[in-house]
């Protein structure tokens, strides 16, 4: 297993420590689980998102908060994190995965499905109840087997949510951050899936073997994260 502080979020500790920026939010840390080897510390924060599980079969990503603020080592040399873990329960079948990442600022939900139903070319609204967004958050969309995404959409794009409505549940879509909403044509066919995207990679540790979480067997997935001293070397 290794693990690997992602290269995002040493610029965004940097741009705290240095700058004055905003940290994120404390209670905003989500652990997600995808099932590939393939992610690296380089890898944008669309790969992640579009790698992520699914939400089946009891796979949800779970907020982490660390209890205490820990100590440094002056034996190890480094700073010296609370071991953070989460539990996942399998309902209806197996949660495979081979890599568990850490986002921060990022919403509690992984994705919404929504259908055809759902879309409003008139108004190049969609529609889904009950959603996270606020405006200019970051969302991929997908078609699910089978299906077609109406005209206007890509699948594995980044897009941004304009014109949000949480009373009734409806949105728009840009391509840039404040941008002119894109134009919907039709409705496409079938049934779809949003990933919510908005967030920073923090890290990322890869198991040498897939993990596998029995239906009905809790799994408790643990970090062990240390923050190194600059002299003596990187890493978690």
């Amino acid at each position: 297993m290794s693990a690997y502080y992602h290269n995002d979020w040493i610029s965004r500790k940097a741009k705290v420590m240095y700058r004055g920026a905003t940290p994120p939010q404390a209670g905003k840390f989500q652990l997600c689980f995808a099932d590939t080897t393939s992610l690296s510390r380089s890898s944008p924060l669309s790969d992640f998102v579009n790698a992520e599980l699914i939400t089946q079969y009891g796979y949800q990503r779970k907020n982490l908060v660390w209890p205490e603020d820990g100590s440094f080592s002056n034996t190890n040399l480094r700073h010296e994190l609370p071991l953070i873990e989460a539990t996942w329960t399998a309902s209806g079948g197996s949660i495979q995965f081979q890599t568990a990442f850490l986002l921060a600022d990022a919403h509690a939900k992984a994705q919404e499905t929504f259908t055809t139903t759902d879309v409003d070319p008139a108004a190049n609204h969609i529609t889904i109840a009950s959603n996270l967004l606020a405006t200019n958050d970051s969302i991929i969309f997908e078609a699910l087997p089978g299906s077609t995404l109406p005209t206007g959409l890509t699948a594995a794009t980044v897009y941004y949510a304009a014109s949000v409505n949480n009373v009734a549940g409806t949105f728009q879509v840009t391509n840039t951050v404040d941008g002119t909403p894109l134009t919907i044509s039709n409705v496409g066919s079938g049934n779809f899936r949003m990933r919510y995207a908005t967030g920073s990679v923090v890290l990322l540790q890869i198991e040498s073997d897939p993990v596998i979480i029995q239906d009905s067997k809790p799994n408790v997935y643990e970090l062990a994260v240390v923050e190194m001293n600059t002299v003596y070397g990187p890493g978690v």
